[in-house]
């Protein structure tokens, strides 16, 4: 779960004992305070906790603009896993997949925003990583764009920076 604070799920603290779910929700809520709380909700241990406790409180409750984000599938499975979910949230929109370009973009900005420098021929081989994703969705670019800014040997990128993250993200086994 994302919002301002803590947040249980994935993204935040996730519940290490039954029961804790409620409790980091009511907080998410509590610092989301009449906000936006996005709550990311990938298929794993916990997610079905947090969002059975996030439906219970929502059923009650004014306050934060709550948007469930995931994958159809894991959405699906949440929505068999916790009765009650479809009732609380008001739409359902999809979202097509990002095309490579999209998503080397979203790989580049991300290391920019960390100050490194990145040259024409690393955005040439960030394109070459990131058509070769297992999984082309935004996680991804964002974990090879995390993996390259540990990586880097300064802050201009060079070519030699890309080779570590290809075995993580599961590219091509080389880039020139």
């Amino acid at each position: 779960m994302c919002g301002t604070g803590s947040s249980p799920g994935p993204a935040g603290p996730a519940p290490q004992w039954p029961g804790q779910a409620q409790s980091l929700v009511d907080a998410a809520l509590a610092d989301a305070g009449g906000g936006v709380l996005l709550v990311d909700a990938p298929a794993g241990e916990g997610t079905a906790e947090v969002v059975e406790a996030l439906v219970s409180r929502m059923r009650g409750a004014d306050g934060a603009v709550i948007v469930l984000t995931g994958e159809s599938a894991d959405l699906a499975g949440l929505a068999r896993a916790v009765p009650g979910l479809a009732e609380v949230f008001g739409g359902r929109w999809d979202m097509p997949a990002y095309a490579p370009d999209a998503l080397g973009e979203i790989v580049i900005r991300h290391l920019e925003r960390r100050g490194h420098e990145v040259p024409d021929d690393v955005r040439d081989g960030v394109a070459v990583l990131v058509a070769g994703l297992q999984e082309p969705t935004v996680f991804a670019a964002h974990t090879l764009a995390t993996s390259l800014s540990r990586m880097a040997a300064s802050r201009t990128l060079a070519l030699a920076d890309l080779q570590g993250p290809v075995v993580l993200t599961g590219g091509p086994t080389a880039v020139s």
